[in-house]
């Protein structure tokens, strides 16, 4: 899901994939909340609104089960080593005194369909105090390999 992220986009994979990259990507995903009460639509933060999440991925009794429980059951998960082989990953809650001047990659963890055929990651670049961006992508598993089929602007500082 990652890989097809960032090959899709050109603003995060020019981050990235360079020779002397500037931007990490942190090597923890964030964990999102989902708000399940209609007037919390557009709630603040990590959080997504589940009228949302059904609008992009689809609506069924197992989906609805099925993002409360990932979002719920999951504890600190790391960024795949396929990813830590490929890319910068950093802690950082461990950075060197340089590597603080750098910009990072914030995945949230995907959350899937029952079926596992539709993903939504929410993505966030922070490039210092008051300053980033962030985006969720929408992605389909077309023949065994993830694609972007989505993906919007949520935020900008």
């Amino acid at each position: 899901i990652l890989d097809a992220i960032i090959t899709h986009d050109t603003y995060i994979s020019r981050l990235i994939i360079t020779e002397k990259p500037e931007t990490y990507i942190e090597n923890k995903f964030i964990k999102d909340m989902i708000h399940t009460t209609y007037k919390e639509d557009y709630p603040l933060g990590d959080a997504i609104g589940i009228r949302e999440l059904f609008s992009h991925l689809g609506y069924s009794m197992q989906d609805s089960i099925g993002f409360l429980n990932q979002t719920r059951a999951r504890d600190t998960v790391y960024i795949p080593q396929s990813i830590a082989h490929k890319y910068m990953v950093k802690d950082s809650n461990r950075l060197t005194m340089e590597e603080r001047f750098l910009t990072k990659l914030v995945f949230h963890l995907p959350i899937l369909t029952y079926d596992g055929q539709k993903a939504f990651v929410s993505v966030d670049h922070i490039c210092g105090g008051l300053c980033g961006q962030g985006w969720y992508f929408i992605l389909e598993k077309i023949k065994g390999k993830w694609k972007v089929v989505k993906y919007e602007g949520t935020w900008i500082a």
